[in-house]
């Protein structure tokens, strides 16, 4: 869920030793298929996580929502109506923006890992198949123009990952600075990995149009990273903020 576009509408009510709670959550990763439920709401004005577990009555979970990308990951929607869970499984942090921070942090960073992952397996397709695709009677990788392509998407690639790791580095040598320079990275790196999608999609021409191969799937998952997690167009925003010295 995004905390930053979705303020949290879930409500949950003390009634006696038990909490009662109503909300709906629209994208809940892992909802076909998840035990447990790890559910964001206010409790007396207050963030608290509620444990809801699977069967538990007036949790209705939806149908697994297809995606453009990522396709082996089950997706859905839950409705809680009423839904009744003793008092000691909802967790009440003693900061409760801290953990909504970390949440985003967490967030933010698997997408930032998922984003260079697929950047690395759409390099290695793209230059395998250029040292094996001949055309005029040569391996495609003799043309300059294919070799600049393939010197842009490592660029990029390495860059990130650079970037990454600076990020991952802050939050132990810098945590004043974490959430701004993980923003950073996640636009970076998400935004590159859908540009190093597209150049090895160029490379492979009709081979990475097909279906199934893992350019043509790296290229429909890089648009996740981008609306996932703190959105890129909010991130920009908080960046600005904080340049400006205007984040709080």
């Amino acid at each position: 869920m995004n905390f930053d576009n979705d303020p949290l509408q879930t409500n949950a009510v003390a009634d006696g030793d038990n909490v009662k709670i109503n909300g709906h959550k629209q994208y809940v990763i892992n909802g076909p298929i998840a035990d447990w439920f790890a559910v964001a709401g206010m409790m007396d004005e207050k963030n608290v996580i509620c444990l809801v577990k699977k069967g538990t009555p007036g949790l209705s979970i939806g149908e697994k929502t297809a995606t453009m990308g990522y396709g082996g990951v089950a997706i859905s929607g839950i409705t809680l109506n009423d839904c009744t869970i003793p008092a000691t499984q909802v967790i009440c942090p003693k900061n409760e923006k801290e953990m909504l921070n970390m949440l985003r942090l967490w967030e933010n960073q698997v997408l930032i890992g998922a984003s260079l992952g697929l950047m690395k397996t759409t390099f290695e397709s793209a230059k395998n198949y250029s040292k094996q695709h001949k055309t005029g009677g040569k391996p495609i990788i003799a043309y300059q123009e294919v070799g600049f392509k393939l010197s842009d998407m490592l660029t990029l690639f390495q860059t990130s990952q650079l970037f990454a790791y600076r990020a991952a580095w802050t939050e132990v040598a810098a945590p004043k600075d974490v959430e701004s320079l993980t923003l950073c990275a996640k636009v970076f790196c998400t935004e590159a990995a859908e540009q190093v999608s597209a150049k090895a999609m160029n490379i492979l021409g009709g081979s990475g149009f097909i279906s199934g191969n893992p350019v043509e799937q790296a290229f429909r998952c890089s648009k996740y990273g981008m609306i996932a997690g703190t959105s890129t167009e909010i991130s920009r925003v908080k960046i600005g903020d904080n340049a400006l010295g205007t984040m709080k």
